[in-house]
């Protein structure tokens, strides 16, 4: 999917994310919306090798031992680090991964949540360009507007917050900063391309069926992030936010870091991934990650059908898709180093790749066929 420009981005339609049950007897399902969109960028600058050649390119990123480089024809390049001059290798060294609002080196402590930087914002703040929010359909402008009058604003180092609660707004943009900095510093290495806080609104009880019924989303909708943005449902369950929380910002980071979609079973399963962590670190329990997938996956949702699809399964079909997507995810995680996770995973976001595709290349399967049958065995259903 291609950006227009920097300030309008195509959006897709609304797709079923998760089913959860918020209540007895209603069902409601978490909705991600995905864009991509143009953000900054390196300028372009003369590499030089050791042996003197030359050739003008903009930086993308260091992967394990090669530097990929783009150069004016926009065609991708890998050199090894070693072949760099050393003029460039110490451009490398110094360069400061990221901006003010850049990929963080570290989750943030108990004491940096509890000193979080929270200003309040007046409704005519907003109006300022820096804390206008972008990409939102005429229908989320309309219904925001019936909405807002009960809102109050803060915000933080990387979130405008839309709250009517203080204190549960607090509680949430700590999450919210926590889970951005855990999920951005896990992915090592690639740079926010926003350069300007993200939304968050939060709806409390009948609001947030008056905002679907009039921007058009879906009725069972529990929250959605449509590109930088993200729409949240205050169920009253603090577990249940905070597990939605994190599987959202996953989504939200991949459309602000990134330049291209992964497939869904692979966006899906990354999202699972951090949810079911993120929780477990911001409340300092932790969780034996291996422990997860000791359980043999159950009602698994079917490997070729799931690596093939574009779409979404049938409602029905929803969960296994889920869970399914999340033991891939932890099959490529925990049978294979980081390292190679990361290259693969950067293959496909930054360079367009198809994820299906790039796996077996990475991974080293002649073809899906091969890679089920190892996946199955890790998921006990050999």
């Amino acid at each position: 999917m291609t950006s227009r420009n920097s300030k309008e981005s195509t959006i897709r339609i609304l797709r079923p994310s998760k089913i959860r049950l918020f209540g007895a007897g209603v069902l409601w399902v978490v909705l991600t919306a995905q864009c991509c969109f143009a953000g900054p960028s390196d300028a372009v600058r003369t590499w030089t090798s050791k042996a003197g050649k030359t050739v003008e390119a903009r930086y993308l990123r260091t992967s394990g031992t090669l530097i990929v480089l783009e150069s004016s024809s926009k065609k991708t390049l890998r050199i090894p680090l070693t072949q760099l001059s050393a003029e460039d290798q110490q451009f490398l060294a110094s360069k400061q991964r990221g901006t003010t609002l850049g990929a963080p080196k570290k989750p943030l402590s108990a004491s940096e949540m509890r000193k979080l930087k929270w200003e309040d914002l007046e409704a005519e703040d907003l109006q300022a360009a820096e804390y206008q929010p972008k990409h939102l359909t005429e229908g989320e402008m309309n219904a925001l507007n019936m909405v807002v009058s009960s809102w109050r604003y803060a915000k933080t180092p990387h979130f405008v917050i839309h709250y009517q609660k203080k204190a549960f707004a607090q509680s949430l943009a700590r999450q919210a900063e926590f889970f951005y900095h855990y999920v951005a510093q896990d992915l090592e290495g690639p740079e926010d391309r926003m350069g300007r806080r993200s939304h968050i609104f939060i709806f409390e009880d009948d609001q947030w069926q008056s905002f679907l019924n009039v921007s058009k989303g879906t009725s069972w909708a529990a929250a959605y992030v449509r590109g930088p943005n993200m729409f949240l449902y205050d169920s009253g369950n603090n577990k249940r936010n905070a597990n939605l929380l994190a599987h959202e910002m996953t989504h939200l980071i991949l459309n602000r870091f990134f330049k291209h979609q992964p497939a869904n079973w692979m966006n899906e399963g990354l999202a699972e991934w951090y949810e079911e962590f993120g929780r477990a670190l911001f409340k300092g329990t932790g969780k034996n990650i291996k422990s997860v997938f000791r359980e043999d996956l159950r009602d698994y949702y079917s490997v070729d059908t799931l690596l093939a699809m574009r779409g979404y399964p049938e409602q029905d079909d929803i969960g296994a898709f889920y869970k399914t997507s999340k033991y891939i995810l932890g099959y490529l995680r925990l049978e294979h180093d980081k390292e190679k996770f990361l290259n693969y995973l950067f293959d496909v976001v930054l360079e367009g790749k198809d994820s299906t595709q790039a796996m077996l290349e990475h991974y080293g399967f002649s073809d899906v066929a091969a890679f089920k049958a190892e996946f199955l065995k890790f998921a006990g259903r050999d």
